[in-house]
């Protein structure tokens, strides 16, 4: 998806299997940006980033501090749940 629909920064294994936090934010202002082309996260994305998949209705909560320790291993399935689930929303409902 990401390369497909012209993210810019670098994907690599390595990063999809443990990425920073600075990777997953700028991964998830990408996605969240097709929702909002103008769209960039504000100065705590820590905070911003549970409000806006409760905006969308994500079924789950994602915590202040899983943005922080997204990398880890208890952490990073259930943040990439949320990145896959707001790519499907934005196949079914965007791109018809």
């Amino acid at each position: 998806f990401l390369t497909e629909h012209g993210y810019s920064h670098q994907i690599t294994p390595k990063i999809l299997a443990s990425p920073t936090t600075k990777d997953f934010l700028k991964i998830f202002e990408f996605i969240y940006g097709q929702f909002e082309p103008k769209f960039k996260l504000g100065k705590k994305p820590e905070e911003d980033v549970p409000v806006l998949l409760k905006s969308l209705r994500y079924p789950f909560l994602i915590s202040k501090s899983s943005i922080f320790a997204v990398g880890t291993s208890h952490t990073w399935p259930s943040v990439l749940a949320a990145l896959d689930w707001m790519v499907n929303l934005i196949q079914v409902y965007l791109w018809k």
